[in-house]
């Protein structure tokens, strides 16, 4: 499980390099360039709190699980985002 900071980027960038990222693991891009679609359920991203409040724990828990490297997760700068479903598939791996 690897995480990523990426310091100086902007959101198109991150979107850029996820979809690379994606592309290697023959994944879906995250973003469609053409028609606006949907995210699927499992692939949204949610920031601390969120994550926080979807997995019934509190925030001090996230943030060392994310220290001890439990769950994988994005860094943009000062913004911390999780995918849903690599979380969920750490978690159950555990």
């Amino acid at each position: 499980m690897k995480n990523f900071i990426l310091l100086g980027e902007s959101k198109e960038d991150f979107f850029d390099l996820m979809d690379q990222y994606n592309e290697a693991r023959n994944q879906k891009p995250l973003v469609n360039r053409g028609k606006p679609e949907p995210p699927e359920k499992d692939e949204d991203f949610m920031t601390q709190k969120q994550m926080a409040k979807f997995l019934k724990i509190s925030l001090p828990t996230l943030i060392k699980w994310k220290r001890l490297k439990k769950i994988p997760y994005f860094q943009i700068r000062r913004t911390c985002l999780f995918r849903k479903s690599e979380v969920l598939a750490a978690l159950r791996a555990e």
